[in-house]
């Protein structure tokens, strides 16, 4: 098993990896746009990676001003094309045929990590393993780690779960806008409604 966000985002991967293996199957996890966007610029500026937030803020990064003093979402913004996932899934069923995809909820992965497991169990025909006893929630994190026996937390390292940028509620409520266009395509392309639809 190979996992990287880089992949789902590149034009070549999905014909390559189907050269390598024409029968896998294929495990994508997506969360909530937003939120998405906010972790890369959270990630960005962990990073340091100067070409990417250009000493922007995270607001600044999204929206552009036009000349009549309306702000509007960025379309050619880095952040929005990786978090407008319809346009990476069609380069990937083009590729492979739907059921050799499972469609995974981030954000329920985050509130029920052992239920959306075992979709993964189901999909990929193997043994039941995970239970509900085996996840604690640290509330450090925000967010449940794994204890196989009841000990031995296994939690993300100290440079997941960073803290995301403010947003003012006015863009809060364009994204939201922005994104909800493609939610109908999303579902007809993965047969799944995401947690974040509204």
């Amino acid at each position: 098993m190979e996992r990287t966000p880089a992949y789902f985002y590149s034009s070549d991967i999905a014909k390559r990896i189907k050269q390598m293996n024409d029968k896998i199957k294929l495990l994508i996890l997506l969360k909530d746009p937003i939120e998405v966007c906010g972790s890369l610029y959270a990630m960005w500026k962990a990073y340091n990676f100067t070409d990417r937030h250009l000493g922007k803020t995270f607001e600044e990064h999204l929206t552009i001003k036009k000349d009549t003093g309306e702000v509007k979402i960025n379309t050619t913004s880095h952040m929005i094309k990786l978090a407008t996932y319809v346009h990476h899934i069609e380069k990937w069923l083009a590729v492979f045929a739907r059921e050799q995809i499972l469609f995974l909820d981030g954000t329920s992965f985050d509130k029920q990590p052992q239920k959306e497991l075992q979709k993964i169990e189901r999909f990929l025909g193997v043994e039941n393993f995970f239970t509900e006893k085996q996840f604690i929630f640290n509330s450090t994190k925000g967010k449940y780690c794994y204890t196989p026996n009841g000990k031995n937390m296994q939690c993300m390292n100290s440079k997941k779960g960073r803290e995301h940028p403010p947003i003012s509620d006015a863009i809060l409520v364009k994204l939201k806008e922005y994104f909800k266009k493609y939610d109908l395509e999303l579902e007809k392309m993965t047969g799944e409604r995401f947690s974040w639809f509204v």
